[in-house]
């Protein structure tokens, strides 16, 4: 519990009384799993909304692809006018004897044929005629491949690309789309599906297309850019772009940024871009893996890192196997309550003195399982435990099914689950993973320890008061749930809430994609903290400094009222 609490008093801290300005998004709440990367994208201008909705699960043609795809290139109004001037015929002479060919698109059309995101040939596809019948075709995954791989402008480096053939359904796809889907994928910006097929003519949605744009812009940087992309990145604006050099002194997980050492003893907090490149010896790798101490290269843009080259301080220790993680095995920080941890969840698959590689089981929100493998370094310091109980690491055996917290490629602890467990636990948190969009409860059972626990489709949520199964986001923070998990996935649980409310001074607002906080500083100087419930209430009729009543439902706020002062 002091883990869990001293991790929330640090967030509140770092984002006392900030309030970040976003687009109200109607059907597109905190728990969608394309939710961040949605936000995201219509923020910044590439895609837009209907009213205030962004229909995320509605295919994208080809002629709302180009708009898309010609705001995140940075078309400006002078660019597109030239484009069409130079490419009007060519897109004339495509468009004849189409009835539903949208002219209005004819600007950003012509803008991506001039920069080489588009080929005429790609102007064949806009439009499927079936007899007398024309209907929009969708775009593709296999076709959103190529088109991100170009406006990353790194066509000719997908085209070069060795790969193999490993996707079940390899076969469907188009041959000289096969370079770019297996280079985006080893870039991590494109995934499988179930069974590990790419699905290549599948329609891509609105919220999938979010994801998969957010994450190539993240890659793109001055250095990575085609020759025939610079104009649009000057013409949309001055980008600054800048090498650095140094060491790091702290890695902050929850800020996704790092407190770097640079040349000169001058200390700087960068954030990350998106989805910078990071590298440790060579092997690509995430912000988790880095470690305080580590010598970096890098390159920013606008002042975003982008690009890090890292080292491990020392070597690994002769002996000790640490396949795929690129951190030092000699690095350990015995003062576990100072580390920003993350859990990682699996199943065993080999386990030595030194360390131990967990198969990870990622679900995604309709249950399909992903894994992968990786590698944690165990000390003398990590505990073991069993229902809260120590135990030996002789008792963690190869298919155990694990839980732990890790600091970059170090196990913290470890913890041995149970097939089947009866929790009975109060929810101290909620939160839904950003990319794959995998929900998860923060539980405190009755003994005292904490569990992090995941919810998908087939979890049956039952809440107290409510007729038949309930939604994730109607559990409440602060409710009592009894359940049942199979290991660390919720088969069923019932939840039960009693209203109530607060009086005091709002200290702090907090207003993030993944929802909204308050603390409210009560009567004798204790300071508490609630979670708005989403839609409940315009969170930004909120103000600091004044006095409130709020009505809770357990500790989640369903309204308040402005008391005099």
């Amino acid at each position: 519990m002091k883990k869990v609490v001293a991790i929330l008093f640090i967030l509140s801290f770092t984002l006392s009384a900030t309030v970040y300005a976003t687009t109200a998004i109607s059907d597109v709440p905190p728990t969608h799993w394309a939710h961040s990367a949605v936000q995201a994208m219509v923020d910044a201008g590439h895609m837009t909304l209907t009213g205030s909705e962004f229909r995320p699960d509605a295919p994208i043609d080809k002629f709302e692809t180009s708009r898309i795809l010609a705001r995140a290139a940075g078309a400006t109004e002078a660019l597109l006018n030239e484009a069409q001037a130079q490419y009007q015929a060519t897109i004339a002479s495509r468009a004849e004897g189409y009835s539903r060919w949208n002219d209005t698109a004819n600007r950003e059309v012509a803008f991506l044929l001039s920069r080489g995101i588009f080929t005429e040939s790609d102007l064949d596809n806009f439009i499927v005629r079936t007899g007398d019948a024309e209907s929009l075709r969708a775009l593709s995954r296999q076709e959103a491949a190529v088109y991100l791989v170009r406006l990353m402008g790194r066509a000719e480096e997908a085209e070069n690309f060795s790969f193999t053939r490993d996707f079940t359904d390899d076969a469907r796809i188009t041959a000289n789309f096969r370079p770019y889907v297996y280079y985006l994928r080893s870039l991590g910006v494109i995934s499988g599906e179930p069974g590990n097929n790419f699905n290549p003519n599948g329609a891509v949605s609105r919220s999938a297309m979010a994801v998969l744009l957010q994450r190539s812009l993240g890659m793109r940087s001055s250095g990575a850019l085609a020759a025939n992309t610079t104009g649009a990145a000057t013409a949309a604006g001055t980008v600054v772009v800048d090498s650095i050099s140094g060491s790091i002194e702290r890695v902050h997980t929850n800020i996704n940024a790092l407190q770097l050492r640079l040349s000169g003893d001058e200390i700087r907090i960068l954030g990350l871009a998106p989805v910078p490149n990071i590298f440790i010896d060579g092997q690509r790798r995430t912000i988790h893996n880095l470690e305080e101490g580590m010598s970096v290269v890098g390159i920013t843009r606008d002042g975003s890192i982008v690009d890090l080259q890292a080292q491990t301080s020392a070597p690994p220790t002769s002996g000790t196997t640490t396949v795929n993680t690129g951190v030092s095995t000699a690095a350990t920080n015995t003062n576990s309550a100072n580390l920003e941890l993350r859990t990682v969840q699996g199943t065993v698959s080999a386990i030595s003195a030194g360390s131990i590689t967990i198969q990870i089981r990622i679900l995604n929100p309709h249950g399909f399982i992903i894994t992968n493998h990786e590698t944690f370094t165990i000390d003398t310091n990590t505990t073991l435990s069993r229902g809260g109980a120590t135990i030996a690491l002789t008792d963690i055996s190869v298919n155990a099914v694990v839980s732990l917290r890790v600091s970059g490629a170090r196990a913290v602890n470890i913890e041995l689950e149970e097939r089947e467990r009866r929790i009975n636990a109060t929810v101290l948190d909620k939160r839904t993973e950003s990319v794959l969009g995998t929900n998860y409860f923060v539980v405190e059972d009755t003994a005292g320890n904490t569990h992090e626990l995941i919810v998908n489709d087939s979890s049956a949520l039952r809440r107290a008061g409510a007729a038949g199964n309930v939604r994730f986001r109607d559990i409440r923070i602060g409710d009592s749930i009894d359940l049942i998990a199979h290991y660390s996935v919720i088969v069923e649980a019932y939840a039960y809430g009693e209203r109530g409310s607060a009086e005091g001074i709002i200290s702090e607002i907090h207003i993030t994609r993944n929802g909204t906080t308050i603390t409210l500083i009560q009567t004798g100087g204790e300071a508490v903290r609630y979670h708005v419930i989403s839609g409940a209430f315009d969170v930004h009729t909120l103000r600091l400094n004044t006095r409130v009543s709020l009505q809770l439902d357990s500790k989640e706020i369903e309204g308040f009222v402005v008391l005099p002062m």
